[in-house]
């Protein structure tokens, strides 16, 4: 017992090193490299409420943010800077709004989103069951660090890295059978809820064919909890909050399918876009019902596939949001490597979509940095690869012979 407790006091003052050595050098990189856009309206309108008691959807609140963030007010077309999260989602920030130091708040945020995506990775090899050897491993560690989708999150200060994290813990959890911690997690995955409405609905769907139905139990009161203590605290959050909601597509580029291909092609674009929409929303649908009363791993891949086709149905997204689809990525591999019985598809699939995507970027970079400076296809490419792949493997996952839950 006593050399149990040591191997964790040794693990945990290991850990504390590293992350202090990891908030040494963000913090460095904060100190010159000014930004963290999508972090600095939730830290001004958490420490506000937290300090002042502000209302972090109020007017004030607001122009504080984009005092901050331009010296001055927001011309139209940039970022309004709204605070734009449910109020709950003050439990995730409120530790960073105690820091007054903004430069040192964001170093620490971004130290959190590096451990969260170490987390992603490790959590969804618990759930696929994969357990690469070291190298696979390594090499996995550092795509997941500095692959497009999570450094842009990294450097903005995206939520969607957090969101990512306990979508991915929620799974592991439901792989064990804790169904009342795998509520919790997804409970609080709800910060940023378009990223997870589509993934919630199929999983909760799931779970009621499987009578597993504390996890809706688990989900439904940690809900009322984090609702109830936001109205206790603030009253008028949620009509507040739906009216930023409503505002968000005025002044951020396009989000879906249909908004993408109406840029490119306008009306003709926008039609387009509907029928393509339409009929992967049918195809979606299909699979959520043939997942129904399924093995885990049927569940784990119509996941990964409604992640990957989210966007393409409907569902507003960024590129930062596609943090989230890490889970797929390991899901593949791991698939891959059921397959094949050889871990090649580490050294293939990562560099593809390493060099693939930030190749992209780079080379459909504005010639004039914008303030959402990056191409549209960005926001379609990895959702559509990953999509192709996973239903090259769907032929050999779901037949009887194939991966046993």
């Amino acid at each position: 017992m006593r050399t149990a407790w040591l191997r964790i006091l040794v693990s945990v003052v290991v850990l504390g090193v590293l992350a202090a050595m990891l908030t040494a050098v963000n913090l460095r990189f904060t100190r010159v490299s000014p930004g963290g856009n999508d972090f600095l309206p939730r830290w001004v309108g958490t420490r506000l409420f937290i300090t002042e008691r502000q209302n972090p959807y109020s007017a004030e609140t607001t122009a504080a943010i984009q005092d901050r963030m331009y010296g001055r007010v927001a011309d139209e077309g940039e970022d309004a800077a709204l605070f734009a999260y449910p109020f709950y989602s003050m439990l995730v920030f409120a530790p960073f709004g105690l820091v007054e130091d903004y430069p040192l708040a964001r170093a620490l945020w971004i130290t959190a989103q590096e451990i969260a995506v170490a987390i992603i990775v490790l959590a969804a090899l618990g759930f696929s069951g994969w357990r690469p050897s070291r190298w696979p491993l390594v090499a996995l560690l550092l795509f997941a660090l500095t692959w497009f989708h999570s450094a842009k999150p990294l450097v903005d200060g995206n939520a969607a890295v957090m969101v990512s994290m306990f979508v991915a813990l929620g799974l592991y959890a439901m792989r064990r059978g804790r169904d009342g911690l795998a509520g919790m997690a997804f409970a609080l995955s709800t910060i940023k809820p378009q990223m997870v409405l589509l993934p919630l609905v199929l999983i909760f769907a799931w779970a009621l064919s499987q009578k597993r139905r504390s996890l809706l139990v688990s989900f439904g009161i940690c809900m009322l909890v984090l609702f109830g203590a936001s109205f206790v605290l603030q009253p008028t959050w949620a009509a507040e909050n739906l009216a930023q909601v409503l505002l968000y597509s005025s002044y951020t580029p396009p989000g879906t399918l249909i908004s993408v291909f109406e840029a490119w092609w306008g009306a003709r674009g926008h039609t387009a876009g509907l029928v393509v929409s339409a009929l992967l929303g049918l195809l979606l649908f299909y699979e959520w019902m043939s997942a129904a009363g399924q093995r885990f791993d049927w569940l784990l891949w119509t996941l990964c596939v409604t992640l990957a086709l989210g966007p393409l149905v409907g569902m507003p997204s960024t590129s930062s949001n596609h943090v989230i689809l890490l889970l797929a990525v390991v899901w593949l591999l791991a698939l891959w490597q059921r397959r094949t019985g050889q871990p090649r598809a580490v050294w293939v699939l990562l560099p593809i979509l390493f060099v693939g995507i930030w190749a992209l970027f780079l080379s459909t970079l504005p010639s004039e940095v914008t303030q959402f400076g990056e191409h549209l296809s960005l926001l379609l490419v990895t959702p559509i690869f990953l999509a192709i792949n996973l239903y090259w493997l769907r032929w050999w996952l779901l037949r009887p012979q194939g991966v046993k839950a």
